[in-house]
């Protein structure tokens, strides 16, 4: 006490209070608490999450170690941080002001919607985002709610229907239960890339998994506005025609080609023969004496246009560019291909006359210089 007075002489009485090892040790043994002052340093930019399916068993930890109360200072949480713990707690704060947010350990667990006498939802607004197109993934988290242990073990089925109630789509995933009365589960399904363009309504369900059969029942999740991808069936103007044809599923109807100093700027058109229910590969090698020297090799639109998606007839722009800053001064020639990555097989292909191309390849008829 004596070094730690400002005036370095003894005081009569008094106390130092410091935070005892064992306190720091909980924190960090903690799954949940061990997250709070790495998400709190200022340097921290994210992302937040708390990554835990047993919301309840999570806070019950804390309960248990006489923890009744979680408090978040406003001017030390960041915004982000909160929205986080928000959305993963889901129930409301038991006090809120300006300055701090407080949270119960053993929060009062409250079912919007109950779909058996066993389980429920703590909340079925906002869950299903308001539009997403065609072929991408529909994302949200259910937070369900167990009046008591389940019986058995149960799955969940989330169902797209129309304006006319007709069912559309339909995804059925395991339901786990890890324990305690508030869980939540991250469902995850793809839109079809050619379900049609227009709104739909999003429900959930449980169902027996040995039966397929609805449980109690559905609750409704709002309104889905499925969008269409900008698809393109007009001819481009193409710089070379190529007119070939990969297996009967693809066409190769020209490209374009733009040299640099450092890069090789190849413009692929595509055009689906018919619908593909596989995601084929593109490469494209630059050659020197039969050696490759320099590669593309990757889903096409640089992996965001999957050849699943394409309808009979669409045409599909495909921008490739190859480094050829380090190549060695000579001519080389470039081949195109198409190849299943499951199985690594190129796909057969023929050129403009029908001949069939030696190591399925199309040799382009033309080389680049490099000096």
């Amino acid at each position: 006490m004596y070094y730690q007075t400002i005036h370095e002489r003894p005081l009569v009485e008094g106390a130092v209070s410091r935070t005892p090892p064992y306190a720091y040790d909980f924190i960090s043994g903690n799954e949940l608490l061990s997250l709070l002052p790495q998400y709190s340093l200022p340097d921290y930019e994210g992302p937040f999450a708390f990554p835990f399916p047993d919301v309840s068993r999570q806070l019950e930890t804390l309960a248990e170690a006489g923890i009744r109360y979680i408090v978040f200072h406003r001017d030390r949480t960041p915004p982000a941080m909160l929205a986080a713990w928000q959305s993963f707690v889901v129930v409301d704060p038991v006090y809120e002001d300006a300055s701090l947010v407080v949270y119960h350990t053993r929060p009062d667990y409250k079912i919007a919607v109950r779909l058996t006498e066993e389980l429920g939802l703590a909340k079925t607004d906002n869950l299903v985002p308001s539009a997403i197109p065609q072929a991408s993934w529909l994302q949200f988290d259910l937070h369900w709610v167990a009046l008591e242990s389940p019986s058995r073990e149960y799955d969940y089925r989330v169902t797209l229907r129309d304006a006319t109630g007709e069912t559309i789509a339909t995804y059925d995933v395991e339901l786990e239960w890890p324990g305690g009365a508030l869980f939540t589960s991250h469902f995850t399904g793809q839109i079809d890339p050619f379900l049609p363009a227009g709104h739909y309504q999003v429900s959930v369900e449980i169902i027996n998994p040995d039966t397929a059969q609805t449980v109690g029942m559905p609750a409704d999740l709002g309104a889905l506005e499925v969008q269409a991808l900008p698809r393109q069936y007009t001819h481009p103007r193409v710089s070379t025609a190529a007119n070939a044809v990969f297996d009967d599923q693809i066409c190769l109807i020209g490209y374009d080609v733009e040299q640099t100093e450092t890069f090789l700027n190849l413009t692929l058109y595509w055009q689906a023969v018919r619908r593909m229910d596989r995601d084929y590969k593109v490469f494209v090698h630059l050659s020197s004496d039969d050696t490759v020297v320099a590669q593309y090799d990757g889903m096409p639109r640089d992996w965001t246009y999957l050849t699943s998606w394409w309808d009979k007839d669409e045409i599909v722009t495909d921008p490739i560019t190859l480094d050829v800053s380090r190549l060695s001064p000579g001519q080389y020639e470039v081949a195109v291909g198409v190849y299943d990555p499951a199985t690594l097989e190129r796909l057969p292909v023929v050129d403009q006359a029908g001949t069939s191309l030696p190591e399925r390849k199309l040799v382009l008829p033309f080389t680049i210089e490099i000096q």
